[in-house]
């Protein structure tokens, strides 16, 4: 059965609104890709069955948020995003041309991270992914 926050990104999915998500573990493992994450970070199984396959992007969000490393750009879904924003609690990155936007947030159960693009915009997008955020949040 899914979670509510996870039918909410299913549903931000299938509208287009979001490219991709995941939810890496505080230890590290990719728990569940979808969209354009799945494939890059989980190999050819996808889903919840995902079985992380190594991944430069997976490690340095997992140390952006568990270590003092503070990562310049990531490479996900073919692009390459630029940092401008990172907290102890969330990353925002984004690519040229914005085709490519990338949400991080570190909760309880992980580091959800979270893809978008054309032609959503960021002030769009964000707010409906924090709603998701502060779901994940409650304990």
């Amino acid at each position: 059965m899914q979670s509510s926050w996870d039918t909410s990104l299913q549903q931000l999915l299938q509208d287009g609104a979001i490219t991709g998500y995941a939810l890496i573990s505080h230890a590290g493992a990719v728990a569940c890709a979808f969209g354009c994450l799945s494939e890059e970070l989980c190999g050819p199984v996808q889903g919840d069955d995902c079985r992380a396959v190594a991944n430069e992007a997976v490690a340095q969000l997992h140390a952006a948020f568990h270590t003092a490393f503070f990562p310049t750009h990531l490479e996900l879904c073919g692009e390459k995003a630029m940092v401008f924003d990172k907290t102890d609690t969330g990353l925002f990155a984004v690519s040229w041309g914005k085709r490519l936007g990338v949400l991080a947030r570190y909760l309880p159960s992980g580091i959800l991270v979270v893809t978008f693009g054309r032609p959503y915009l960021p002030q769009r997008v964000i707010p409906r992914l924090e709603a998701i955020c502060e779901q994940l949040r409650q304990p």
